[in-house]
């Protein structure tokens, strides 16, 4: 069996040589070459894939929002349509051809007293202007005192209008004070009662207690077509 290794060994060798030699021809062969990669392809970088950006994204696929009403704060009403009262006209034309309306004085019981306007407005609501009054605009310092017995009532009323409401309230006489031509009823005060009447004046009950008084007045009026308010100031000797 040893003359065996020789031959055994060459087979061997010419097996390993015919392996070597079919490498090299694959490696060289023009097909293999066609399939194998390109070595300047195999190194470069693979493309990084990055977002869409948000300017490249088609909107007109989204669905339009739905928009319903919302019951918690719904639309401005329609305004509605001024409809002018007979014979005033509208505006500031029919505003100022009834500015005679706004009382400039007040009869309460047998005196007289100033009237001063602080609201005024067309009463079909086309014209609507105040001012600012000082307190104490109107009353003196040798204001006539209309004088009554303890909670009698004395009459309120306005020249060519009615006197819808009013607030009246008194204070000692001898609390108010005088400067400048205005007079301070920063006294302690007292509510006086008074009511509507029939004929648009108002009935106000004086102070129950025997005294000297100043009362203030803020009464709201309406004539044919005006309507306003303001203030007005008297004097009641209670005895």
């Amino acid at each position: 069996m040893h003359p065996s290794r020789p031959i055994a060994r060459a087979l061997v060798l010419l097996v390993a040589g015919l392996g070597m030699c079919g490498c090299v021809a694959a490696t060289t062969s023009p097909s293999f070459l066609a399939n194998l990669p390109s070595p300047s392809a195999s190194l470069a970088p693979k493309p990084t894939q990055t977002p869409a950006s948000p300017a490249s994204v088609d909107s007109s696929a989204e669905p339009e929002p739905t928009i319903n009403p919302d019951e918690t704060n719904p639309p401005d009403p329609t305004p509605t349509p001024i409809e002018p009262i007979a014979g005033c006209g509208t505006g500031e034309a029919g505003f100022a051809a009834h500015r005679s309306e706004i009382p400039k004085t007040l009869a309460f019981g047998h005196a007289s007293i100033e009237f001063t306007t602080a609201g005024l407005e067309m009463r079909d609501g086309s014209v609507v202007t105040g001012d600012s009054i000082p307190g104490g605009v109107g009353l003196t310092a040798d204001e006539i005192a209309v004088v009554v017995a303890p909670d009698e009532q004395i009459i309120l009323r306005a020249p060519n209008a009615v006197l819808v409401d009013t607030t009246a309230a008194a204070v000692s006489w001898s609390t108010v004070k005088f400067e400048n031509g205005l007079a301070d009823l920063s006294g302690p005060r007292t509510a006086l009662r008074w009511r509507v009447r029939a004929d648009g004046s108002l009935s106000v009950s004086a102070p129950d207690r025997v005294g000297d008084w100043a009362v203030e007045f803020l009464p709201r009026w309406q004539g044919d077509c005006l309507k306003g308010d303001g203030t007005a100031y008297a004097r009641i000797k209670v005895r």
